[in-house]
């Protein structure tokens, strides 16, 4: 009986080292780059977890590839960058890069909201402009219409003087002699 749990031991053992061999070499397979997929000399590549290597993104600048680096992807180094082996390179860096990015990206957003508060302060005064603008030409506009009815005024109430000189003369009297005559005559 112990020979044949024995026997069935050796070969479970036997039926599992394939099988665990299997799984390590599937693992090292899926983090090790093929050499035909590494970049060029002071490149970089992303490799993006579950595509195969034809698949895969062109070498790149290694800042635009940590600016476009996916969350499944691992940012790969050419020679002579960082020395690379052809393993992923360290979580820690990459997640730096990210954290960079992150910077970079709220930098972004601050720098448009302050051009957004400018373009709206310049918005507001240009209103402003406008109004002080149309306020003048209505004050102008105004006044130009007061002078106008002045004017008018003026030109009416002469030539209803003239119209009321017309009249006494043409009648033959004139008041300003009755009246000096009347004072005259009561003087002698």
């Amino acid at each position: 009986m112990v020979k044949v749990q024995l026997l069935a031991a050796a070969a479970a053992l036997a039926a599992a080292t394939p099988i665990l061999a299997q799984g390590r070499r599937d693992r090292d397979d899926f983090y090790r780059v093929p050499p035909g997929q590494m970049p060029p000399a002071g490149m970089c590549r992303i490799w993006i977890d579950g595509v195969p290597p034809g698949r895969q993104p062109a070498p790149m600048n290694c800042q635009v590839a940590a600016r476009r680096l996916p969350a499944n992807a691992h940012l790969i180094y050419g020679p002579g960058v960082y020395a690379n082996n052809g393993y992923y390179n360290d979580r820690i860096y990459q997640d730096e890069i990210r954290r960079q990015r992150e910077l970079e990206i709220a930098r972004e957003r601050q720098l448009q909201i302050e051009r957004e508060r400018e373009l709206q302060i310049a918005r507001q005064r240009e209103i402003l402009r406008e109004q002080q603008i149309r306020a003048r030409e209505t004050e102008e506009a105004r006044i130009r219409a007061q002078a106008n009815r002045d004017h008018d005024i003026r030109d009416r109430n002469r030539s209803q003087d003239r119209d009321h000189d017309g009249d006494h003369r043409a009648n033959g009297s004139n008041r300003s002699n009755d009246h000096r005559d009347f004072r005259r005559g009561s003087g002698r």
